[in-house]
């Protein structure tokens, strides 16, 4: 799929609400820049609350919120400054992901604690350029 700008990311990030349980797992992967923030950002507008703007969490690696409309929690992971798998341990990675939806920035470092068991629930959404205004996104 293309993206060519906000209204077109904004469609598609309702597009997959629309398939998401409330314990799924969706892995965003992709450069800086690409707006990987930006499409769980319009997803949490949705779920959560749709007059705030969300960040990513790159400083406290995790923000919590609650959905009314799927009634249960959802997590916003951003793992770019994560170097060792211990350190997804010491966040509590296994309890977040198990505990309501989660979405997960720069996932590459958490594909070795993800359980095969957790396969059923995971979307995999990877992001990039093919010029400067235009993305792609391929799912897996």
């Amino acid at each position: 799929m293309h993206i060519e700008n906000l209204l077109q990311l904004k469609a598609f990030s309702n597009e997959l609400l629309m398939n998401l349980n409330h314990d799924s797992i969706v892995l965003l992967s992709g450069e800086l820049g690409v707006g990987k923030t930006t499409l769980v950002s319009y997803m949490l507008q949705t779920l959560v609350d749709a007059n705030t703007h969300f960040t990513s969490p790159t400083f406290n690696i995790v923000n919590e919120y609650y959905s009314q409309q799927k009634a249960c929690k959802v997590f916003h992971l951003d793992l770019y400054r994560i170097k060792d798998v211990a350190e997804l341990y010491e966040i509590g990675f296994l309890d977040i992901i198990n505990s309501g939806i989660s979405f997960i920035e720069w996932p590459e470092i958490a594909f070795k604690t993800i359980n095969g068991t957790l396969k059923s629930r995971i979307l995999n959404i990877k992001l990039s350029f093919l010029n400067h205004s235009i993305r792609q996104i391929d799912l897996e």
